[in-house]
C-alpha cells in the first residue's frame, strides 16, 4: 500500500513537471514568433506601415499586446 501511494504521487509529480514544460515550450515558441514578426515588421517600409495604420516605434506593442483598448483603431 506504501508503494502505491509513492508511484501515485511520483506520477502526479512528473504529470505537473510535463505539463509545467509543456507551458513553458509554448510561451518559448510563442515568444520565437512574437520576435520574427516584429523582424519582418521592421524591416517593412515606413509607406506600408503606414498604410497598415502602425508607426516604426509601435511595433513591439502591437506585436506584443495587440490592440486591447481599442485605442489604435480608426485613426484620422
Amino acid at each position: 500500500m506504501r508503494t502505491e501511494l509513492v508511484l501515485n504521487r511520483r506520477r502526479s509529480l512528473l504529470s505537473r513537471l510535463g505539463d509545467f514544460l509543456g507551458e513553458v515550450g509554448k510561451e518559448y515558441y510563442r515568444q520565437l514568433q512574437m520576435e520574427r514578426a516584429i523582424r519582418e515588421l521592421r524591416e517593412m517600409p515606413d509607406y506600408l506601415l503606414s498604410d497598415i495604420g502602425l508607426s516604426r516605434s509601435e511595433i513591439p506593442f502591437v506585436v506584443r499586446e495587440g490592440d486591447r483598448d481599442g485605442s489604435r483603431r480608426q485613426r484620422g
